[in-house]
Parts: structure tokens; sequence; C-alpha cells
């Protein structure tokens, strides 16, 4: 019995240790994501996931029209896109000021802002949209360019 027990208790020590230490293992990035070049994210966040495309379409709001209405313009070229989740604590408002000022510190122009929720931004031909809800946010780069034609050569009639 004295066994038994013993045997219960060391199975129980060990499963509480194993616990403890799941909960100090600090999150990380996806795989393969690294912060943006242009912006990076807000202290304590973690990526969720990235997209890399050579050539890609984004829709982003660019303005309002008379009725205050979103305006929105379709941008291709080479694209980046981040799931980022944020640290407890950070609130929305936060996630959007930090990103109003560093926009405008970059030297971005801001063309479009629905606050606290969504950003767009440009400085030349690259474009960004902030999209916020507060407890995570996506970030989208478009830098605008034409295609590169890279498909295979028709056979000769």
């Amino acid at each position: 019995m004295k066994m038994t027990f013993r045997i219960a208790f060391l199975y129980a020590l060990i499963l509480a240790a194993l616990t403890l230490l799941a909960q100090d293992e600090p999150r990380k990035d996806a795989e393969g994501c690294k912060d943006s070049p242009l912006v990076s994210r807000m202290p304590g966040a973690i990526i969720n996931s990235c997209d890399n495309k050579e050539f890609e379409q984004a829709e982003m709001p660019t303005g309002r029209d008379a009725d205050g209405n979103p305006i929105t313009k379709k941008f291709e070229g080479d694209y980046h896109s981040w799931d980022i989740a944020n640290r407890e604590g950070v609130s929305e408002i936060q996630v959007f000021r930090n990103f109003e000022n560093a926009l405008k510190q970059g030297g971005f122009t801001i063309v479009y802002e629905d606050s606290p929720s969504t950003i767009t931004a440009h400085k030349g031909d690259t474009w960004y949209m902030l999209d916020n809800k507060g407890s995570f946010y996506y970030q989208t780069i478009v830098t605008v360019k034409a295609m590169t034609q890279k498909s295979p050569l028709m056979p000769q009639a």
C-alpha cells in the first residue's frame, strides 16, 4: 500500500512539474515569420502567421465618399501580411495610436483612419493597412509594381 501511494505521489509530482514548465514556456512566432522592416509589432506581441508573395492584390480603404462611407482601392505588387496577437492588457486604442504615431514618424501619409480599428497609409508606392481588433491585429503591406510575366513560352504553330 505504501508503495502504491509513493508511486501515485511521484506521478502527481512529475505531472505538476511538467505543467509548470509548460506554463513558463514563452510563446513563439510562427515558423518563418519575422517583423516588417517598415513597422515593427507592439512590444510583447507574437506573430501568429504571415504571408509573403512576389505579386498579390490587396484592397484597402483610401478615403470616404460624400456620405462618409469608405472608398476602397485595390493595390497590386509585392505583398506581405501578418496576423499578430497582442500581449494581455493592451487596449485597441493603444494599438491604434502606436501605429498612427509610428507611421507618421516613418514619413508615411495617412489617407484613411477609422479609430480605433483601421489605418491606411502610404509612402511613395508602398501602402500599409492596419486592421486592429484589440487583442490581435493584421498588418498588410503592398509595394505597388507591375507583374513580371513568368509563364512558359507558348509552342509555335
